[in-house]
């Protein structure tokens, strides 16, 4: 598990060799070396070396054990429009800030303050769910999760969002995203094949998926266009119709 910069991630260790790691890093397969001694070590993933000692203990910010939410239970009325209105102001102050090159440098604060905000809210009533809280409420919380990188609050929700995109109307692409987000940042390869990465050379092609024949399977349970129709419009939006290579099966 790793923070840099503020951004955490963990990799799943493939194999292992004397002071060589062959790991899954964010989706992909990478070949970490060590060198050191007991008292510090030093990790190059190819990409620079970083200092590592050991801890006595896993500090709360490396813990990724979902977050312990409490039995979805009835909310009152007034209490559902309250936290819906905020939660859609929150995600709407969130999106003008991202949006508004002066209002940048505010982002970060603001999604801390959201994070929090929401942390305390399901921590009292479960997760936003939508038929307790409707549509804008849940995909305001989905928004929230996603952008303040919470990935415990994200693993507690996944199942929830899930049920919701497919029995509920929630939304479902972006219920995709944050499930192949949260697999990608945990070290395991996603599901919905969502995901895009370039290659050296600039080339897009998919992050590794967990299974390619069954991949259309989900998103047809989902909801979602299919992979090839998403993969079009992926290449048309944002590679100017360049194709997406498709990962090999040793990626």
């Amino acid at each position: 598990m790793l923070r840099q910069d503020g951004e955490f991630r963990a990799a799943t260790i493939l194999s292992r060799e004397p002071c060589k790691l062959v790991v899954r890093d964010q989706g992909l397969r990478s070949t970490w070396t060590l060198t050191g001694d007991e008292h510090a070590l030093q990790l190059n993933e190819g990409k620079g070396a970083l200092v590592l000692v050991p801890l006595s203990s896993i500090p709360a910010s490396l813990d990724i054990r979902p977050f312990p939410l409490p039995p979805l239970q009835p909310v009152p009325a007034e209490k559902v429009k309250e936290i819906t209105q905020e939660l859609t102001s929150r995600s709407r102050r969130d999106q003008e800030a991202y949006k508004k090159p002066e209002e940048r440098a505010t982002r970060p604060g603001i999604l801390a303050e959201n994070g929090q905000y929401l942390r305390q809210v399901v921590g009292q009533y479960g997760w936003i769910d939508i038929p307790r809280f409707g549509r804008p409420a849940a995909a305001a919380a989905i928004l929230i999760v996603k952008h303040a990188g919470d990935v415990p609050l994200m693993q507690a929700a996944l199942p929830i969002v899930e049920r919701d995109a497919i029995e509920n109307g929630g939304g479902k692409e972006l219920v995709s995203i944050l499930v192949d987000d949260v697999l990608i940042t945990t070290g395991h390869k996603q599901k919905y094949g969502t995901q895009i990465a370039e290659d050296g050379r600039g080339k897009p092609y998919v992050v590794p998926v967990e299974d390619p024949s069954k991949v259309d399977e989900y998103r047809k349970t989902l909801g979602i266009l299919s992979w090839a129709e998403y993969l079009k419009r992926a290449s048309d939006f944002y590679y100017s119709g360049a194709p997406i290579r498709l990962p090999g099966m040793d990626e």
